[in-house]
């Protein structure tokens, strides 16, 4: 589920209403916030709500938004479409066309409900600038490859080594979004044209896949990538393939989710599974782990220390906060989630000095003051992770509540007697 709440940043983005569905008799995971804004709900409610209970929708239309639904979960929608109306907050009477898409994430299924307002006969180009703009927005590199000759495997399988071989090389990116250029070409900005072979460290590892992926149209697996002349990574490669009407690969689709991010969190959250849940779902401290994103960061340079760790704010992000931090930042998990560090201060000045001491002794605090300055309002205490390379691979981050009009302090000290630390 965590997974499936991480996209809510990027459906905010979608001009439409979409909410997001469990495999689990209908559960809402989450809605962005036109669906929000829309119907009058709060994100806590629909959280709470199976798609059966939302009240705005007459008998006869969630009868039909469950079968589109339990279509889409068995992968036989069709992409189909069915016009609904309900009453807003406002008693207005509203026309929309619904549509259920299926996904996957972290071995989860998925569906999506997109709720739009009728365009005519455009209702399909609409849909397909939307989903365009959301794999634009997602940070999961994702590619679509196309052949430039048909592919269809042969019957013998003495040819099928020669015939995979051909396929890694006959299929080119057709489309790769903006996390997919990042990762695997950032320098050239563009991956069109590339073969699927080519992005694999190991030949025998696309002959693998592509020899699932011939029969069976479908593979998730582990494996190493090239992402650049002398650089690899280890990513989970989710395809699926698209087939002709002669069994041929007429496309092929890849997202890939880097698992250094998940290595480098397991090694934040350390202990075993019990005493993690334990700490983390507590009502009474805040709990968040923070993860540069997409790599681990070197330590900054004696040179130009402020401004190397200015730039490190933006590339630590929260992947994992339990509800009473969002609580005490009165966010939400859609716009807490993967917030920079450098928005979890009052000012930029107090980041940098945390930051700057986590490089030094690894731990670091701030406290919130009243503006009497004797009324202790807020703490937060900070831990650094560091891998064997000596690079920061992520902090944990745990804080009391705390309440506006306040002085803040530097690792509970007044401003005026800060320590100034030297980075070693």
């Amino acid at each position: 589920m965590a997974a499936c709440l991480d996209v809510l940043p990027f459906i905010n983005t979608l001009p439409d209403s979409v909410l997001i569905l469990g495999k689990e008799r209908g559960n809402i995971i989450g809605a962005n916030d036109v669906f929000l804004r829309h119907t009058g709900l709060t994100q806590e409610s629909v959280r709470t709500s199976r798609l059966l209970d939302l009240p705005f929708f007459s008998r006869v239309n969630r009868r039909h938004l469950l079968r589109i639904y339990v279509k889409a979960l068995r992968g036989v929608s069709g992409r189909e479409t069915m016009p609904i109306q309900y009453v807003t907050p406002g008693q207005n009477l509203k026309n929309v066309i619904a549509m259920a898409t299926r996904f996957e994430s972290d071995g989860e299924t998925y569906v999506t409900f997109t709720f739009r307002e009728p365009s005519g006969p455009e209702e399909t180009a609409v849909d397909a600038n939307s989903w365009e703009n959301c794999l634009k927005l997602t940070c999961e590199p994702y590619m679509e490859f196309r052949p430039v000759s048909p592919l269809v495997p042969p019957l013998e399988l003495e040819d099928r080594l020669s015939f995979l071989t051909m396929a890694g090389d006959t299929l080119r990116v057709k489309y790769a979004n903006a996390a997919a250029v990042d990762l695997f070409d950032r320098e050239k900005g563009t991956l069109a044209d590339r073969t699927f072979i080519s992005f694999f460290k190991k030949e025998e590892d696309a002959l693998r896949f592509l020899d699932m992926l011939s029969v069976v149209g479908q593979m998730k697996a582990e494996t190493i990538v090239a992402v650049g002349a002398d650089q690899v990574a280890e990513v989970e490669v989710n395809c699926v393939v698209h087939f002709d009407d002669n069994g041929g690969i007429e496309a092929l689709y890849c997202s890939q989710r880097d698992l250094s991010s998940a290595r480098r969190y397991e090694a934040i959250i350390g202990g075993s599974r019990v005493e993690t849940d334990f700490t983390f779902n507590q009502p009474f401290m805040g709990v968040a782990y923070l993860v540069p994103v997409p790599h681990p960061l070197e330590r900054p340079n004696p040179q130009n220390v402020e401004a190397s760790l200015d730039a490190m704010l933006d590339q630590i992000l929260i992947t994992r906060a339990n509800h009473a931090m969002m609580t005490l930042y009165e966010s939400d998990r859609a716009k807490f989630m993967m917030k920079p560090m450098r928005e979890l201060f009052p000012d930029t000045a107090l980041a940098r000095k945390v930051l700057k001491e986590l490089f030094v002794i690894r731990t670091s605090s701030a406290a919130i003051y009243e503006s009497n300055e004797r009324d202790l309002r807020y703490v937060t205490v900070f831990r650094a992770i560091f891998d064997e390379a000596d690079r920061l691979n992520g902090i944990m981050m745990i804080a009391s509540k705390y309440e506006q009009g306040f002085q803040a302090r530097y690792n509970n000290k007044p401003e005026t007697h800060a320590p100034s630390l030297d980075l070693v």
